[in-house]
């Protein structure tokens, strides 16, 4: 039935979400949970069932993470971001962060840093992305409905702050995940000031393809400058494997950086069984241990641009 049918896929949603990212699934469910204990104790004979069915659809999909993290790292309660970075966890304090303490402060900084960002790039309206929005509770026309919506955002924002960085590369990232709400929170305030200007009917929407036409002309044009070769990484590794010609081949990709193994990762199929596999060059014994899980290739050293065979001796 109906009634069972929507909790349980909103539960098999939220638990699809905890998967993807713990944090972004509950920061989304705050605060319709609390919103659920509210309706539930305000109505003593409702019937709760409809709860229990989303549980029942978020539980066996979180517990897969555990799971996950024991294949992994061997302990199911250690993410593999700390293998890669032990500072990168969630709250305040020591051991967290980049210089090795995250306070409030700096989580309202980078509070400040991505609200601003999301001002522009929700939409590419410079500075005016979110004044729809603004104008919906301003102009006295938002309901229950539209406070719930507001709440998944505010949630989203109030759980990032013991994160101790901003994560602000493309946009505001973090906070995008709450663009479904956004999106409908912005149509409603322009339904809102539609209403408010019947006189003026069409400077609503003059005013939308006016923002419209800003995006498309003066800021996706200064996106795609800004994120051309973004962080030093360009295509030109790749390039060049690709002009030897490779094939069935393991290349061994020498780092001085993150950012100089991310074209050659990209290139990689996700079961790591492709035409050509570029893998990180950590030296001689973890090199022997890959070779040995493709001995039928040819090896190669990749530093920069320039790809060199490795002899079949270095197998042994």
């Amino acid at each position: 039935s109906t009634a069972r049918r929507y909790p349980l896929l909103a539960g098999v949603a939220l638990g699809v979400a905890f998967l993807i990212r713990p944090l972004t699934a509950v920061g989304v469910a705050l605060p319709l949970v609390l919103y659920a204990v509210a309706r539930a104790v305000r109505d003593h004979e409702g019937d709760l069932s409809r709860y229990l069915w989303l549980v029942i659809g978020f539980l066996p999909l979180a517990a897969l993470l555990p799971a996950y993290f024991w294949t992994l790292t061997g302990n199911p309660f250690l993410a593999p971001y700390e293998l890669w970075w032990p500072f990168d966890r969630w709250g305040f304090g020591a051991g967290r962060g980049k210089y090795g303490y995250h306070t409030l402060g700096e989580g309202l900084r980078n509070t400040a840093t991505n609200l601003a960002a999301l001002s522009t790039h929700l939409f590419g309206w410079p500075a005016v992305s979110l004044a729809f929005i603004v104008l919906l509770f301003l102009v006295g026309s938002a309901d229950r409905r539209d406070a719930l919506l507001l709440s998944v955002f505010a949630s989203l924002v109030l759980v990032h702050i013991p994160y101790w960085t901003s994560g602000c590369i493309y946009g505001p990232r973090y906070y995008f995940e709450a663009l479904p709400t956004l999106l409908l929170l912005t149509a409603r305030g322009v339904q809102a000031v539609a209403r408010r200007l019947r006189s003026w009917s069409l400077l609503p929407y003059l005013t939308l393809v006016a923002l419209v036409l800003l995006n498309v002309t003066i800021y996706l044009p200064a996106q795609w400058q800004t994120y051309r070769g973004w962080y030093g990484v360009t295509a030109a590794p790749l390039e060049a494997t690709r002009r030897a010609n490779l094939h069935h081949a393991l290349v061994f990709v020498h780092t001085e950086s993150w950012t100089d193994y991310v074209p050659l990762f990209c290139a990689n199929s996700p079961l790591l069984d492709s035409d050509v596999v570029y893998a990180i060059d950590l030296g001689e014994l973890p090199n022997r241990q890959v070779m040995a899980l493709y001995p039928d290739r040819t090896v190669f050293s990749l530093r920069g641009t320039r790809l060199m065979p490795i002899k079949s001796s270095a197998r042994q």
